[in-house]
């Protein structure tokens, strides 16, 4: 997880926090531009969201509500750029106060800044991020469907994510979309619905109730897998519940959402088999949702 403290570290020369609100265990999946006076149809959860004074509602209480919608999009935080390099252009003392208020971390980004020397350094970091993350999806994804995985290949990507697998339990969630996207707009969905499913768990591991997951894609949806120790584990009917809030929340245009959750499992037993791909059968039963004790499904449109 790459977080806000990390990226305030590495871009001090071009932006300064102004207000004390911590910055650790934010979560930042993207940055973007602010052009308009509203967050709707655009913030989305874990963005940097830089913009200039001349951008910003000149009216305070308008300004309010743009930084309430942005707290409510859970975006990461916003940067601001002074327009000139005058007292007036400096954010209003009102503003930062709100932000504190509203725990909600503001930057200014410094003078002879341009959008563009942020946003490649940012983007780096992120690439970065992404890049090692990918790498130890697939790597799972390989010692899932594999009949030779030993301790020392989850060793290896216990490493990855700082954590020991094998003490953990895990949960198996199916995000399956109700048909296959064509060719040529299926990066685009699997993009928007990975990024939804990545803000998913992020932000149910930055409330510290799973230790780390991994996302397995397939050319229908993905496979999240969550781990977490005794104390995070939650019992029925409550265990059901953020998933809920995934399936409730997760917006693909012109396409149904599917879900089929499992129950919580020792990870050392339970991940292998309910992945590898075995000729016929039991492995693959959980995801229909039907005839697996384990398994609960709902849909964007009721429960199945």
């Amino acid at each position: 997880m790459i977080d806000l403290q990390k990226i305030a570290n590495k871009e001090q020369k071009y932006i300064v926090q102004v207000n004390q609100v911590p910055l650790a265990n934010r979560k930042v999946n993207a940055i973007t531009i602010m052009d308009s006076g509203t967050a709707d149809g655009w913030a989305q959860a874990g963005q940097i969201v830089i913009t200039s004074s001349r951008m910003m509602p000149e009216k305070i209480e308008t300004a309010k509500t743009l930084i309430h919608q942005l707290v409510e999009k859970q975006a990461s935080c916003l940067m601001i750029k002074p327009y000139a390099d005058n007292e007036e252009s400096d954010i209003p003392q009102t503003l930062i106060d709100y932000c504190t208020h509203l725990d909600f971390p503001l930057f200014q980004i410094r003078e002879n800044t341009t959008y563009i020397q942020i946003m490649n350094d940012i983007n780096a970091i992120l690439f970065e991020g992404r890049r090692i993350n990918k790498m130890a999806d697939l790597d799972l994804d390989y010692l899932l469907k594999t009949n030779s995985a030993s301790d020392k290949d989850f060793d290896f990507i216990s490493s990855l994510k700082n954590v020991d697998l094998y003490s953990l339990k895990v949960r198996v969630a199916r995000i399956s979309l109700s048909e296959i996207p064509k060719p040529s707009e299926r990066i685009a969905v699997q993009f928007n619905l990975m990024n939804q499913i990545r803000a998913f768990f992020d932000r149910v591991q930055q409330e510290k109730r799973i230790k780390t997951y991994f996302i397995v894609e397939s050319a229908d949806g993905a496979t999240a897998i969550s781990f977490f120790d005794h104390e995070q584990m939650e019992l029925p009917p409550d265990d059901r519940i953020p998933f809920k809030r995934l399936i409730s929340n997760v917006r693909i245009p012109r396409f149904t959402v599917y879900e089929g959750v499992s129950n919580a499992h020792p990870a050392k037993k339970f991940i292998a088999p309910i992945l590898r791909p075995a000729s016929a059968s039991t492995s693959l039963r959980p995801w229909t949702g039907h005839d697996d004790p384990s398994f609960t499904g709902t849909s964007a449109c009721g429960t199945w």
